[in-house]
């Protein structure tokens, strides 16, 4: 079994796929809160039931985009001011504690084969309509998210370099264990300044989410090795794109003089 949980972008992976799926999504869930015990979501007590249930499976684990994004500037917002290297390494200290729990747990069941983190992906509010949005998700006035302009750089390519920031230091800090791999599409969705990718972009300004129609694919080409049924779908589109070139017109080149 192929299992999926994570906060609501994981959504994107209930695409119908051919093969033994299961995808949990819980909205608004955060990574740090998957080992606090009063989480009022109640994510980690879940997720830990699930993957111990006794049937061998591949766990995906696509949490982190709430933390990064709603949970840095809420927290930013108290004082005007953050320590990033405190406040993301408690996140990944935290997750840390939640991911060999279940590897302690599991040792005995064999439930669980692998575990996949999937990194946060960069989120796609545009500078237009971050501060509103991120108001109504952080819980804090829009009065608050616009004065932090005034300390920290809150523009798009900013807030996506932070992104990328985190999923480094995760990448870097995840325990190590044979069980354990990370895969992250963040780099694939910006450009060489950060900025993102119009192809990856929602059609809504204010949708926080990116465009899951191209963002799967990506998913797709990075887990093929570890979830198979995505081999079949990345070389089909594989096949197409060969054909389309195939078909092409030729290029018309310019006559020398």
């Amino acid at each position: 079994m192929f299992m999926f949980c994570g906060s609501s972008s994981t959504r994107q992976f209930k695409f119908d796929v051919h093969g033994n799926f299961s995808v949990n999504v819980f909205s608004a869930s955060s990574m740090k809160g998957l080992s606090n015990p009063k989480s009022v979501i109640g994510h980690g007590e879940v997720v830990r039931n699930l993957a111990l249930i006794p049937i061998p499976k591949v766990l995906l684990l696509h949490f982190g985009e709430v933390d990064v994004e709603f949970g840095y500037y809420r927290k930013f917002c108290e004082r005007m001011e953050i320590d990033e290297d405190n406040f993301f390494g408690e996140i990944i200290n935290s997750f840390n504690k939640f991911i060999e729990e279940i590897i302690d747990k599991s040792q005995n069941t064999r439930s669980v084969s692998s575990i996949c983190v999937l990194m946060p992906q960069p989120c796609p509010l545009r500078d237009e309509t971050f501060c509103r949005v991120t108001s109504q998700f952080a819980d804090v006035s829009v009065e608050k998210m616009q004065e932090i302009a005034d300390y920290i750089d809150i523009r798009h390519a900013a807030r996506n370099k932070r992104c990328v920031s985190f999923n480094n230091l995760l990448e870097a800090n995840l325990i190590k264990d044979r069980k354990i791999k990370c895969f992250r599409v963040d780099k694939d969705m910006l450009d060489k300044n950060y900025e993102y990718r119009s192809e990856y972009l929602p059609k809504s300004t204010s949708e926080h989410h990116a465009e899951p129609r191209t963002t799967f694919p990506l998913w797709q080409e990075k887990l093929q090795n570890e979830v198979k049924p995505y081999r079949v779908l990345v070389k089909r589109r594989a096949k197409r794109l060969d054909a389309l070139a195939a078909s092409a017109p030729p290029v018309a080149h310019a006559m020398a003089m």
